[in-house]
């Protein structure tokens, strides 16, 4: 788990014990868990508005001539 052995990860749990405090951990694991789950909401919204993004330019292709066509998902025909 990134590089991390479950001794070391003991021994970080430990010290934050300490430092935090046994009162205010809580406090601050469920802030910590806040602001991961925001950060992955918004890691999410980027990558869903670069996909959408990038489908756009599919769904058109130019002929020969140069007039535009739209594509068509074979999968959408089942």
């Amino acid at each position: 788990m990134f590089g991390i052995s479950w001794g070391e990860l003991l021994i970080a749990a430990i010290a934050a014990l300490i430092v935090i405090g046994p009162n205010e951990l809580p406090k601050v694991l469920r802030n910590i868990g806040q602001i991961i789950g925001k950060l992955k909401s918004i890691a999410n919204e980027f990558s869903r508005a670069i996909e959408k993004e990038a489908e756009a330019p599919k769904k058109y292709i130019k002929d020969l001539d140069g007039n535009l066509q739209e594509t068509y998902d074979i999968n959408d025909l089942k």
